[in-house]
């Protein structure tokens, strides 16, 4: 486009420059130095035209992103929070007398200390099923989704670090937040065609059921 247009600039060029009669009007060096710069303006505004164009597109995709979609058997996030719910029960199961508790309550227990609840609901519409959640501070990276057998599971894991300067000296906390929940889904419902979007820390997956 701007090799074009350099050639348009270049023919009006010579028009300026010369008469009829090709006699010279302008100085040629002076008159294509001008063509010159003009050019080179036009290819900047081009440029930063098309910059600020993909930075827009770019801001648009950081803030619409689809979270970690999971079709298959590999749900890893949920594998990883099970086996630190199972190794934290086993902790409190061999500091704990016979007597305080069961292999339950100790399940249990490790979940309230390894997960974090989230505010997450699950709407049943006419022609389609709805999950909406907020989970601000996650990213999509950060958060798994599966949707087959009848059975919607969502899981997701973030490391939050905080830091605090005393006396010069900054020190800095993390501390692992994780999530994890599931809903039975009905059994009209299209699972290989769910949608899953996630924006400014508000998540919503929309299931269709079966035409009839």
């Amino acid at each position: 486009m701007t090799d074009k247009l350099f050639l348009f600039l270049y023919y009006a060029y010579r028009v300026i420059c010369f008469t009829s009669h090709g006699t010279l009007v302008v100085p040629a060096w002076s008159a294509f130095c001008s063509l010159v710069k003009v050019r080179e303006r036009v290819v900047n505004l081009l440029f930063f035209n098309n910059l600020n164009e993909a930075i827009k597109m770019t801001e648009h995709k950081s803030t619409e992103l689809p979270v970690i979609h999971k079709r298959d058997g590999i749900f890893t996030s949920f594998n990883h929070i099970q086996d630190m719910i199972r190794e934290r029960a086993s902790r409190i199961f061999h500091e704990r007398t016979p007597d305080q508790g069961d292999d339950i309550s100790d399940w249990l227990h490790a979940e309230s200390e390894v997960l974090t609840d989230i505010n997450l609901t699950l709407q049943d519409k006419k022609d389609h099923v709805v999950i909406k959640g907020e989970m601000k501070g996650f990213l999509p990276k950060e958060i798994e989704v599966k949707a087959e057998d009848g059975l919607f599971q969502i899981s997701g894991m973030h490391t939050e670090n905080n830091s605090s300067k005393k006396k010069g000296v900054t020190e800095t906390l993390s501390q692992q937040v994780n999530f994890y929940r599931s809903f039975n889904l009905p059994e009209s419902v299209e699972t290989d065609r769910m949608e899953v979007k996630f924006k400014g820390g508000k998540f919503t997956a929309s299931i269709p059921k079966t035409s009839h």
